[in-house]
């Protein structure tokens, strides 16, 4: 048999149903033959048998658990923690990826992933990316670069701007910065120059930050790195941003992803949000419904969230328009009012919604 291709995950017990969505998408865009290792140390046998049950419709798919109690035992994770605002979806777990090298020695190059994403083309194409003689390959975090060019956004750990952030604090030689969600790792390169023992190093000295593990990697990794192509780490909303990367496509890859990243708060699973701001929500829905953790409460919160994105079309309550002129408009969705008089007075009442799933 054709060798696996080896992929890291790292979560605990909560983000079960979330792998299991992502290791579907995989399955279903590639007939290459996967390894998916799960580091974890609180993930229950019910979550893991039904993990392995997806190996009866995928054949091309092995599954390894990696008990981390014992690796993580002297270290206190939960230290190098963010106390940033509305950053608590970060877990400790996070920091399972410094050990990586370590735990897979018999590997040279590995794939990082994290849980909050979506694949939607094969990732054998970034598998076989050639980083012989870098750190990492790695995709561009877009709305971080936009922050650092800007220079007007502050940290919230520091109260400085961006660039002097990465500047000051992280001592980066680059001003490129890129997302830590997706890593094609070179092992090899890591063990080699010990790049695990100062990623540790760094943490020690720079805690806190602001992206606490992901700044430890782009300080450390800086310019020993490759980007890969953009669509292999979409981040959710990127259409927005103003990236000062002119090699980036924004456009062509958002419309076309590899690999579509869920970041921040707000994720599919979640009805708490306005729903008309994101994209391939469907589509996280559709594979996430193959997967054995689908359940009667899940159904619920599908259907609401289709009824949601169909109150999202305009619904016109009054409209007055005299000889092409707009006399009156008002129009409602599920987030708000719109008024337009005259063409002059135009005023926006907001309705949050808040649901919680």
């Amino acid at each position: 048999m054709k060798n696996r291709i080896p992929i890291v995950f790292a979560i605990n017990n909560t983000y079960a149903k979330q792998l299991a969505t992502v290791i579907v998408s995989i399955l279903s865009a590639s007939s290459a033959s996967y390894e998916f290792n799960i580091l974890s140390r609180d993930i229950d046998n019910t979550n893991k048998e039904k993990l392995l049950s997806i190996k009866q419709k995928y054949s091309n798919a092995e599954f390894n658990f990696v008990d981390m109690s014992n690796v993580v035992k002297n270290f206190d994770l939960e230290k190098y923690l963010s106390k940033r605002e509305n950053y608590n979806y970060i877990s400790a777990e996070t920091y399972f990826r410094f050990f990586i090298p370590e735990i897979f020695p018999h590997y040279e190059k590995i794939l990082y992933l994290d849980a909050d994403i979506l694949v939607l083309d094969d990732l054998e194409k970034l598998f076989n990316t050639d980083i012989e003689d870098v750190y990492a390959g790695v995709s561009h975090d877009i709305a971080v670069e936009e922050f650092i060019a800007r220079r007007k956004e502050k940290t919230q750990i520091s109260n400085q701007d961006f660039y002097t952030y990465i500047t000051d604090k992280l001592h980066k030689k680059s001003k490129d910065y890129f997302n830590a969600g997706v890593l094609l790792l070179n092992l090899k390169k890591f063990r080699k120059d010990g790049v695990v023992q100062k990623l540790w190093d760094f943490m020690a000295k720079e805690t806190p930050l602001e992206f606490q593990d992901q700044d430890a990697f782009n300080a450390v990794l800086d310019t020993n790195i490759k980007y890969v192509d953009y669509r292999w780490n979409v981040i959710k909303g990127a259409y927005k941003r103003k990236s000062p990367n002119k090699e980036i496509n924004k456009k062509q890859a958002y419309e076309n992803p590899g690999i579509f990243h869920y970041v921040s708060v707000n994720k599919p699973w979640m009805l708490h949000y306005e729903i008309s701001k994101y994209d391939y929500i469907l589509e996280w829905w559709k594979y996430h419904k193959q997967t054995p953790f689908y359940t009667e409460c899940d159904e619920y919160l599908f259907k609401h969230f289709l009824y949601l994105k169909n109150q999202e079309k305009n619904i016109r309550i009054i409209s007055i328009v005299i000889a092409n002129f707009v006399i009156v408009d008002i129009t409602k969705t599920v987030e708000r009012i719109c008024i337009n008089v005259l063409n002059v007075f135009k005023l926006k009442i907001k309705n949050k919604v808040h649901y919680k799933g």
